[in-house]
């Protein structure tokens, strides 16, 4: 972290990008990003499915922090370019509001704090 600020790009192995902002953690601060890729089908343990049509399924995690804003930039390998992006709050799907879209890359801002939670992306 330097500033509030931190980037963790993942591209090569997940297919992710997670660019962090508006962190009140000191400068200096450790961080882990890790995003894991399920594909179009969800883990068991997270219950609901997306109604989401060709759906690929993520989970992001930061640990370190727990403010701030993440720019989310997440793949989609299934084929067709995304369109929406969602994550599980309080178990329900939870719409991103202004996304952008680049190809197969989807890339949207979600609070830190609901990082630690299922995402997926799809049309």
């Amino acid at each position: 972290m330097k500033g509030g600020r931190a980037d963790a790009d993942l591209a090569n192995k997940t297919g992710g990008r997670v660019r962090i902002s508006q962190s009140s953690a000191q400068d200096g601060t450790a961080i882990t990003v890790t995003i894991t890729a399920y594909g179009a089908e969800p883990p068991n343990r997270w219950g609901k499915r997306s109604k989401l049509n060709s759906p690929s399924y993520f989970e992001v995690t930061i640990v370190g922090i727990s403010d701030g804003s993440a720019s989310v930039s997440l793949t989609n390998n299934s084929g067709k370019p995304p369109t929406t992006m969602q994550y599980m709050k309080n178990g329900d799907w939870v719409s991103v509001t202004g996304v952008s879209t680049s190809g197969n890359t989807i890339t949207g801002g979600i609070p830190v704090i609901d990082l630690h939670s299922p995402i997926v992306i799809g049309t």
